[in-house]
């Protein structure tokens, strides 16, 4: 038991309160921690690229979800581009799931599988990018706009 509880603090210890101070696109934010801005790329998901369809549209879902709030932060590394990947939880929901069942995102399976059931419920409800016939996933957009 005294393990168990152990192990409760030090998860308490590694996520962090902090506010959205922007939002950059539909799976990056930007929060003010202890005075100090943190990059945060939203783990386990992949939004559409502002310029791809539905870009803007997922920007303005995450804006209207969590811009200016008070948001607990939970980190899982960071990415080659020095920004924090983590779960983000706004009153104890998970945003980082909530966009990808509103259909404004795909489950990132190249780094996690966790939202998969997801993204195939909000694919059989077509809402989101899904309501358009050939979505593109943004890890080929991204491949295609380098070319």
């Amino acid at each position: 038991m005294k393990l168990f509880i152990l192990l409760l603090i030090c998860l308490n210890l590694y996520s962090f309160e902090a506010k959205v101070i922007k939002v950059s696109d539909g799976d990056t934010i930007s929060v003010l921690a202890d005075g100090k801005p943190i990059k945060i790329r939203l783990d386990g998901i992949d939004a559409p690229e502002k310029s791809q369809a539905f870009g803007r549209k997922a920007t303005k879902f995450l804006s209207n979800l969590v811009a200016d709030r008070i948001v607990e932060i939970v980190p899982n590394g960071k990415d080659r581009y020095k920004r924090v990947i983590a779960t983000v939880y706004l009153n104890g929901i998970n945003i980082n799931q909530t966009i990808v069942k509103s259909g404004y995102a795909w489950a990132f399976v190249k780094y996690s599988t966790k939202y998969l059931n997801d993204e195939s419920n909000a694919r059989a409800l077509g809402v989101g990018l899904w309501s358009d016939k050939n979505p593109i996933a943004p890890w080929i957009y991204r491949k295609h706009k380098k070319r």
